[in-house]
C-alpha cells in the first residue's frame, strides 16, 4: 500500500514536470518576448555556462548556506536547551524571535546593509536570523508534545539536565528536528542568495542574479533551476539520512 501510495506521487510528480516542459515550449513558441520567454535549449545552454563558467561561485554560495545553517542549528539548539532548562527563560528571547519571525527579508537586509562596511557579512546573519526561529519552534512544539510521564520518571530517578537533554529528548525528538532542518535549507538557500543579491556581495550567486536579470534571462532561469535543484537535494540527503535513523 505505501509504495503504491510513493508510486503514485512520483507519477503525479512526473506528469507535472512534463505538463510544465509542455507549457513553457507552447509559450516560447507563441510568445514574441523571447527575455521573457528564453527556449529549452537556451535554457540548457545557459545552465551548462553557469556550471562552466560560475562553478566557483556557486560553490562559495553553496559553502555560505551550509555554514549559515549549521550555526544557526548551534544557536538553535543553545536556545532550546535553554528552554528545556527552565521555560521561563525563554521569555527573554521571544520577542526577539518572533520579530525575526516575521520581518520581511529584504528589510534585515537593507539595515544590515547600512550597518556593515563588509557586504559578505549580511548574507550570513540574514540566513541565520531566518532559518533560527523556524527550528526553534519546531524544537520547541516537538518537546511540548513529549509525554509527561517521562519527563516526570527522569526527575524522580533525579537524572542530570545534560544526560535527559542529549540522551532523552533530541533523539526523541529528532524526526521532528529533521523536517525542520529540511525547511531551514530551503528557506537558507532563498536568504543566502536573496542577501547576496540586495547587498550585491561580491563574486556570489546573489550579485550573478542581480547582472542576469539585465544581461542575460536564459541565465536567471538557469540560476532559478539549480536553486530548485539544491532544494530538492537538500531535502533528499536529509530524508534519506531520516529513514536510516528511523531504521
Amino acid at each position: 500500500m505505501k509504495r503504491s501510495i510513493i508510486q503514485n506521487k512520483y507519477i503525479f510528480s512526473l506528469t507535472t514536470i512534463i505538463l510544465l516542459l509542455f507549457g513553457w515550449i507552447l509559450l516560447s513558441s507563441l510568445s514574441k518576448n523571447s527575455y521573457a520567454f528564453p527556449s529549452l535549449s537556451l535554457i540548457a545552454k545557459s545552465f551548462i555556462r553557469l556550471l562552466n563558467e560560475y562553478g566557483i561561485i556557486v560553490i562559495r554560495t553553496i559553502g555560505k548556506i551550509i555554514i549559515s545553517v549549521g550555526i544557526g542549528v548551534i544557536i538553535s539548539i543553545l536556545i532550546f536547551a535553554l528552554y528545556v532548562y527552565k521555560k521561563d527563560l525563554l521569555g527573554f528571547l521571544t520577542p526577539i524571535l518572533n520579530f525575526l519571525h516575521v520581518v520581511p527579508i529584504i528589510g534585515i537586509s537593507l539595515y544590515l546593509f547600512l550597518i556593515f562596511d563588509d557586504l559578505r557579512i549580511p548574507p550570513y546573519v540574514v540566513t541565520i536570523s531566518v532559518i533560527v526561529p523556524l527550528i526553534v519552534e519546531a524544537l520547541i512544539t516537538a518537546y511540548d508534545n513529549i509525554d509527561k510521564a517521562i519527563e516526570d520518571a527522569l526527575k524522580l530517578e533525579q537524572v542530570p539536565f545534560f544526560i535527559k537533554f542529549f540522551k532523552v529528548y533530541l533523539p526523541m525528538i529528532l524526526p521532528y528536528f529533521l523536517m525542520a532542518l529540511i525547511q531551514s535549507f530551503s528557506l537558507g538557500i532563498k536568504a543566502m542568495v536573496m542577501g547576496e543579491y540586495l547587498c550585491y556581495t561580491n563574486n556570489s550567486l546573489g550579485a550573478l542574479l542581480y547582472n542576469s536579470k539585465l544581461e542575460d534571462n536564459g541565465l536567471l532561469i538557469a540560476i532559478l533551476i539549480l536553486l530548485f535543484l539544491l532544494s530538492v537535494l537538500c531535502e533528499v540527503i536529509i530524508r534519506i539520512f531520516q529513514k536510516k535513523i528511523s531504521k
